[in-house]
């Protein structure tokens, strides 16, 4: 069985969630390769400056086009080719980004196309985004699974890290500094987070600090050059991309990281404490809320709160942060692996779709007995009509 993962345009958790998967089909057996649809796209580079331009002002609603169907139309026909060539031999198809899902989605739409296609959701934010109804199963976070009302919804949680990578991936100094349990202050694979406006504040604690500025370069001259003093007292050590972060967070203190997916997921699962300071973007706004309600994290929602003794008293309260760990464990399925294999295997005789005449046979069916016209009528239900039109 040949499985294909898309990570779409953005690879950090996206890409971090393929790898992980990819570990666990191999290791049953089937062939997996990782593959980015939107390599081939001229917007993918413009897309990431807009989302960076918008973090960069704390701006959180993003431009509505970026997931309207006209434009996402447009990008598939801009990457239509590459999608042929990588998912000409597809068995299944597990997309971690919703642009490639839908992409997936509406290539085997044109095409009449028989592989499975799987949406893994890598955030605490509500899921799907981007609905296709030719989506099998939607995978996604145990968090409020229960308002979700797509049967297709399978709430086995966000893919964790299966084995321990070597120590080896950090220097000696690294290393060194990883004894004395610094807090961990990460932004994201891209530095998008609030990472200098959280340092600001840390700084001024008496405890070591590991600042990972991820492929922001800008972002990490300006800690090293500003916190230049405290990095040779060695307080403060700053690092670029660390792709096996995770490594490391069974030795530190705390995470002080936005509300994203696989750096949350790694921290719940070695049971260390997150903090998580004021959002930027909507999505980690809704998602610190969620994990908030749920008892998983610390959330911190003004700058005004975000200060070095109210910090202090946080890592100081132990009992908090035991209670606050084991709920957010429980947001961790260690029986991932093997869930998502009976996902893989355990349906392939059980497909959701129909061939594709079947479906415009549907559609005409309630096109000639006028539910179709009813549906136009009622506003909740014209996204309904909208789906079975494109049956047709």
């Amino acid at each position: 069985m040949r499985i294909v993962l898309l990570y779409g345009f953005h690879a950090s958790g996206h890409l971090v969630a393929c790898e992980r998967i990819a570990t666990i089909v191999r290791s049953n057996g089937h062939d997996a390769a990782i593959m980015s649809p939107l390599d081939a796209s001229e917007l993918c580079e413009s897309i990431g400056s807009v989302y960076r331009a918008f973090a960069a002002r704390s701006h959180q609603a993003m431009p509505a086009a970026l997931t309207d169907p006209s434009f996402i139309e447009d990008l598939y026909r801009q990457v239509a080719s590459t999608i042929n060539d990588q998912l000409s031999d597809a068995d299944i198809v597990i997309s971690t980004h919703p642009y490639s899902t839908w992409l997936s989605g509406r290539h085997a739409e044109i095409h009449s196309l028989n592989y499975r296609l799987v949406d893994v959701h890598t955030n605490y934010s509500h899921w799907p985004v981007l609905r296709h109804h030719l989506v099998e199963a939607y995978v996604g976070p145990k968090l409020l699974f229960h308002r979700q009302i797509d049967a297709r919804a399978h709430d086995i949680g966000l893919p964790p890290p299966q084995e321990r990578p070597p120590m080896v991936v950090l220097t000696d100094e690294q290393l060194e500094f990883m004894t004395r349990r610094p807090l961990l202050l990460v932004g994201g694979a891209d530095g998008f987070g609030p990472v200098a406006e959280a340092m600001r504040a840390m700084a001024l604690l008496d405890l070591p600090i590991l600042a990972v500025a991820g492929r922001n370069d800008r972002l990490k001259e300006e800690l090293e050059g500003r916190y230049a003093d405290l990095i040779r007292r060695g307080q403060i050590m700053v690092v670029g991309y660390a792709p096996e972060l995770w490594a490391t967070m069974s030795s530190v203190a705390a995470v002080i990281t936005k509300a994203s997916g696989m750096t949350l997921t790694d921290a719940f699962a070695c049971r260390t404490p997150v903090i998580c300071p004021p959002p930027i973007l909507a999505w980690e706004a809704e998602a610190m809320s969620l994990l908030e309600s749920s008892g998983a994290i610390h959330a911190i929602w003004n700058w005004e709160d975000f200060k070095p003794a109210g910090l202090h008293e946080l890592l100081m309260d132990h009992e908090r942060i035991r209670r606050q760990c084991a709920l957010a464990s429980k947001l961790i399925n260690d029986r991932f692996a093997g869930d998502l294999i009976d996902l893989v295997e355990g349906q392939s005789t059980r497909h959701f779709r129909h061939p594709k005449h079947v479906l415009r046979a549907i559609a005409g069916d309630l096109q000639a007995d006028g539910t179709m016209a009813r549906l136009r009528g009622i506003e909740a239900g014209r996204h309904i009509a909208r789906e079975i039109e494109s049956y047709e």
